[in-house]
């Protein structure tokens, strides 16, 4: 298996997130465990800044579709 690269979005063919990861549907996510990725990310999607940050909202998007 691979080490991911931190934040990286990953395509799967199944209805379930693969173990470690989490679906870009912008739900809350608590930053307290996920302090590595909550420093880079932080408030740009959402949440509160202080206990929980959001995910990218990428739901409707095609593979490779620009998101400027």
């Amino acid at each position: 298996m691979f080490e991911p690269f931190l934040g990286q979005i990953m395509l799967v063919p199944y209805n379930f997130a693969p173990r470690g990861w989490a679906f870009c549907h912008s739900q809350l996510l608590p930053s307290a465990p996920k302090t590595t990725l909550f420093s880079p990310v932080g408030t740009r999607f959402g949440g509160d800044g202080q206990t929980t940050f959001t995910a990218s909202h990428w739901r409707e998007s095609s593979p490779g579709e620009s998101r400027a």
